[in-house]
């Protein structure tokens, strides 16, 4: 009788335990550490040794601004010294994006060459590598769980990385639960640029030689939305060194602010959290930007017209704010220090 007793008592102890784990969701047990995470992805996309044997990255694919009819082609080339991303787009032009180990570029539509400095130079070197999450020791100075959220109907873990040549500035990588695979990107800048995060989403992952790579990318910053579709991607093909060398042509520093730059400011900002006297800053900054386009440019009329559209939109919001009452005037939008809620070039 003992015995019998002994092992009912046994299998009483064993259900205690078992049961409830078996109810248990990963989520449920605890969070994976960052480091696991990250690693879940390399092996979802590939594996650290497919990675690790890339050389060269080419793709094709067509790009639009949403809400705006713009659209064009985009070309990307990679290697683990170059990059390049070519847009031709409707009304702008060819321009391009070039990495060329530590310097990098900006060229518009009408050949006129700035060249990356500060932050912007920090971020392009950051994310324009195969993989940045290979090894993360290099790039970032501490990654951490930052609890989880939902992307497109679905759990995924955040994990919070700070860049190691950027301590003021974070990226929150959001990893599926299910899948291991990256679905978006917020980046938040230093200094001004904190103010307006870009947030970037990816999807439909393909194998692309031996790894894979998301093929549908949606870029969403401020009031701007970006869609890139790429429909062909080759991996460890020959791409020639010339479309990373410096480009030709007088390059400027970016001290004074371009016309493209108060446009791409303005696509950043929430008109409708504007305050009066943000607003009419914003106008005198359009105003500027549209005296300064260069005459004879190709783009000159495109510019023109797209400049004139984003006052006739602050002169709007300058309407409801004065239909709303002088109480609406002292409004303070949320996030950020910048009077115009957007980054600022100095």
């Amino acid at each position: 009788m003992p015995r019998f007793r002994n092992v009912r008592l046994l299998s009483i102890a064993v259900l205690t335990v078992v049961l409830p784990a078996m109810g248990q969701s990963p989520a449920d047990a605890g969070p994976p550490t960052a480091e696991a995470i990250v690693e879940r992805f390399i092996d979802a996309t590939g594996g650290r040794a497919a990675w690790e044997s890339l050389t060269s990255i080419r793709g094709l694919g067509t790009i639009e601004v949403v809400g705006v009819p713009v659209r064009g082609s985009v070309a990307i080339y990679q290697t683990a010294e170059g990059f390049r991303r070519s847009v031709d787009a409707d009304g702008v032009g060819v321009q391009a994006t070039i990495r060329r180990g530590a310097e990098a570029w900006n060229v518009r539509g009408d050949g006129l060459v700035t060249a990356m400095e500060g932050a912007e130079l920090l971020k392009m070197q950051r994310d324009n590598s195969f993989n940045p999450l290979l090894d993360p020791s290099q790039i970032y100075a501490s990654l951490a769980v930052n609890g989880v959220e939902e992307v497109a109907g679905a759990q995924a873990w955040v994990v919070r990385c700070v860049p190691e040549n950027d301590p003021e500035a974070e990226d929150l990588r959001y990893f599926d639960m299910e899948s291991g695979l990256q679905v978006k990107l917020v980046q938040r800048g230093s200094g001004q640029g904190a103010a307006i995060p870009t947030e970037i989403f990816l999807s439909d992952y393909r194998p692309v030689g031996e790894v894979q790579f998301a093929f549908e990318t949606m870029i969403v910053a401020g009031r701007g939305r970006i869609q890139i579709s790429l429909q062909a991607m080759q991996s460890n093909v020959s791409i020639p060194s010339c479309l990373f060398e410096t480009p030709d042509g007088n390059i400027i520093k970016p001290s004074a602010e371009q016309p493209r730059q108060v446009l791409e400011a303005f696509m950043k900002v929430d008109v409708n959290a504007l305050t009066a006297s943000q607003v009419e800053k914003w106008i005198e900054r359009l105003d500027d930007a549209h005296r300064r386009i260069p005459k004879g440019s190709p783009q000159a009329e495109a510019m023109g017209n797209v400049l004139r559209e984003c006052r006739r939109a602050c002169h709007m919001r300058l309407q409801k704010i004065e239909e709303a009452g002088d109480g609406a005037k002292e409004e303070q939008p949320s996030g950020g220090e910048h009077p115009t809620g957007a980054d600022h070039p100095s």
